[in-house]
């Protein structure tokens, strides 16, 4: 048997509700974000910097925050982590 082995073209495998907190990393950390509404998103990258995304409808956001802070306009369990 091999061993399977990931990357970040792979689709995602699993998937959660993200609870935006504004000192608590997303963990696991998501390959992407699935947003259920139209709404402005307030995420930190990686290397710490923050910026505000608008979704114009529910859709995918190809993007790995390394959180999702407060001031987020989605409302409660609108936005998914999809992880690998």
């Amino acid at each position: 048997m091999t061993e399977r082995t990931t990357s970040s073209f792979d689709p995602a495998r699993r998937i959660y509700t993200v609870v935006p907190n504004d000192t608590v990393d997303l963990s696991p950390a998501p390959k992407a974000l699935w947003v259920n509404v139209a709404c402005t998103i307030d995420v930190m990258g990686d290397d710490g910097v923050q910026g505000s995304i608008v979704m114009p409808a529910a859709g995918p956001l190809p993007f790995a925050p390394k959180r999702v802070m407060t001031s987020s306009t989605a409302p409660a369990g609108a936005i998914k982590a999809l992880v690998g």
